[in-house]
């Protein structure tokens, strides 16, 4: 929230237990969606190392739900998504896409190829950062990601970043909020994207 608020955003919030989110979102003015990062979303695992706690299996399922429902209120208003991390996975889940198990992306930073060949998005790519965090075990390879996204930032094919700018949805794998001094880029891509 610390990042958010950095970036002059006004973050509410939603448990993931939440009876009525029409009831919510009447209580609060929602001017945008932020799925955030977290645990995997689960959906068949192709690798049969995976071992599911029940406990998690069933939070992880209500945060489906919720996140499901978030993204259905986004489009319908008209409002941006942004999805961190886990939330970029299961926005992509939710057009389609695929996920995969990936090694080497977990508890580290690395560089980032950012496109900024493209006119079209070159005053977004210009604000990520070509060094960045990364805290996941599963990817989204580039050939899987659904049509309405274009990649701008990548690493060996799987993707790290992805913009679908008619509908103001972003993408990241990375967590602007764990960096101990936030990146001025990421804060201006935030501000950005919700017109903060």
């Amino acid at each position: 929230i610390k990042f958010l608020y950095n970036c002059n955003i006004n973050a509410i919030p939603v448990p993931n237990n939440t009876n009525s989110l029409k009831k919510y979102f009447i209580m609060h003015d929602i001017e945008g969606v932020i799925l955030s990062g977290g645990n995997d979303i689960f959906f068949k695992p192709k690798s049969k190392n995976i071992r599911i706690n029940k406990k998690i299996k069933s939070l992880t399922f209500n945060r489906n739900l919720i996140e499901k429902k978030l993204i259905n209120f986004a489009s319908r208003k008209k409002i941006p998504i942004v999805g961190i991390c886990r939330g970029f996975q299961f926005l992509n889940h939710y057009f389609k896409g695929k996920i995969s198990p990936i090694t080497g992306h977990a508890s580290t930073n690395h560089r980032i190829n950012v496109k900024k060949d493209k006119i079209s998005t070159y005053e977004w790519t210009k604000l990520i950062d070509n060094k960045v965090n990364s805290y996941h075990n599963f990817g989204i390879k580039l050939k899987v990601l659904p049509k309405r996204f274009v990649c701008v930032a990548s690493l060996d094919n799987n993707v790290e970043a992805a913009f679908n700018l008619n509908k103001r949805h972003m993408g990241i794998m990375w967590h602007p909020e764990r960096k101990k001094n936030f990146s001025k880029k990421n804060i201006k891509l935030f501000k950005k994207l919700f017109n903060a």
